[in-house]
């Protein structure tokens, strides 16, 4: 078949049927999803990224975990392997590769 018939069925339908037809084809293919859902949950996980640790220094300076400002500026110097343990996991894919 080579498509005659729809070509003609669809010349034949008005104007606002095709407008129907080409929503209805819209919400029910994957196109809905990959341009709501994907960059929604992006701009989530970027947004949780960044307020995570702010509200996270708030909450235990209000709680009194901390006692002075200094021992929030020490967090930052830690030096120790906290970061290659992230990147081991990320490399983790890459070397079953190999």
């Amino acid at each position: 078949m080579d498509g005659q018939a729809f070509r003609e069925d669809w010349k034949e339908l008005p104007w606002f049927k095709k407008i129907c037809v080409w929503l209805w084809y819209f919400e029910k293919s994957e196109m809905l999803g990959l341009l709501t859902d994907g960059p929604l949950w992006f701009g989530y996980g970027m947004a949780a990224v960044f307020t995570d640790r702010t509200s996270s220094n708030d909450y235990l300076k209000e709680n009194h975990v901390w006692a002075s400002e200094k021992e929030i500026g020490k967090e930052d110097d830690i030096e120790g392997f906290s970061q290659l343990v992230p990147l081991l996991l990320v490399a983790v894919p890459l070397l079953q590769v190999l």
